[in-house]
């Protein structure tokens, strides 16, 4: 958690993502407790390797109480609804198991609708791999364009864009 404080207290980001929480039972409170400018949205306990977690920060900025997030069962994704700078958007931290099929990816589209989305996680693929092709495949078929993280050969974010006037989605 040192690590994770140190970090969030040079970069002071708006929204958190993590993965690979690993169900842990008092996770909620420790987050709460070790990072208090964030409102922490996880999973309940569940033993394994998956895990997600959401931070969103408190300030002006984000529009609070928060809607209820959707949770996977298998612990892969969290989306929660946020209105940010009066725009409502939702934010989907992803920890992908490894060899996923292609209905993962059109599950969580659907899932995700319409909606304005950023998307961070763990897509367990280096950027360089026939996997990660056929994961920017089935994204794009869902209109959803990708922009390689900088911190992270892991790290992913993605949204989409709607533009208003004409409806037609934009890169």
């Amino acid at each position: 958690l040192t690590m994770l404080r140190n970090t969030i207290d040079q970069w002071k980001p708006n929204i958190i993502l993590l993965q690979e929480t690993h169900g842990r039972k008092d996770l909620t409170e420790t987050l709460r407790a070790e990072v208090p400018r964030y409102i922490w949205i996880t999973m309940p306990e569940r033993r394994g390797y998956r895990g997600v977690a959401v931070g969103v920060r408190h300030d002006k900025r984000s529009l609070f109480p928060l809607e209820p997030p959707e949770i996977d069962e298998q612990g892969q994704w969290i989306i929660q609804p946020i209105s940010y700078k009066r725009e409502k958007i939702v934010v989907a931290s992803i920890y992908k198991p490894d060899k996923a099929p292609r209905a993962f990816w059109h599950n969580l589209c659907r899932k995700l609708g319409s909606r304005v989305a950023i998307i961070g996680g763990d897509f367990n693929t280096r950027p360089e791999t026939n996997e990660m092709t056929e994961i920017l495949g089935a994204l794009a078929e869902c209109k959803i364009s990708l922009v390689p993280s900088k911190c992270a050969t892991h790290t992913i974010l993605a949204w989409r864009v709607k533009r208003s006037k004409d409806r037609q989605w934009q890169n």
